[in-house]
C-alpha cells in the first residue's frame, strides 16, 4: 500500500492520522473508516471502506491511498477537495497520468 505523502484528512480524523495508518498497516479492522485511493480503471478516484482490506485476496499492494475520512459523506466530500488539489497542481481536469508519472515523489510504502 502507497500513502501520498501529503495525505489529506477530514476533521474527525486529522488528531488521530498516525494511529489510523499504523492500524491500517497492522492489518486491523476499523468502522467507519473510508480510504480514497487512485482508481486502476479510468476514473479518478475509489472511495473504499477500510474493512475491505482485512481480505486475504483483496490487492493491498498496488492501492494508492490518498486520503482518509470518518464516514463516507465525508469521504466524498474528502475526493472533491483532492480533485480540486490535483487540478490546481497539474492545471488540467485528466490528471491521472501526471500521478502515475510522479509516482514515486508522491508516495511512500505504508
Amino acid at each position: 500500500m502507497l500513502i501520498y505523502k501529503e495525505l489529506m484528512t477530514d476533521e474527525a480524523i486529522a488528531p488521530v492520522k498516525k494511529k489510523i495508518l499504523r492500524k491500517l498497516w497492522m492489518n486491523v479492522g476499523q468502522i467507519d473508516i473510508y480510504l480514497v485511493c487512485l482508481n486502476e480503471g479510468p476514473d479518478q478516484f475509489d472511495i473504499i471502506h477500510a474493512g475491505i482490506l482485512k481480505q486475504k485476496r483483496y490487492p493491498k499492494k498496488d492501492l494508492r491511498v490518498l486520503g482518509i475520512a470518518k464516514g463516507w459523506e465525508s469521504a466524498a466530500y474528502l475526493s472533491g477537495r483532492l480533485y480540486e488539489h490535483f487540478r490546481e497542481k497539474y492545471k488540467e481536469d485528466i490528471f491521472k497520468s501526471q500521478i502515475e508519472a510522479d509516482k514515486a515523489d508522491m508516495f511512500r510504502r505504508l
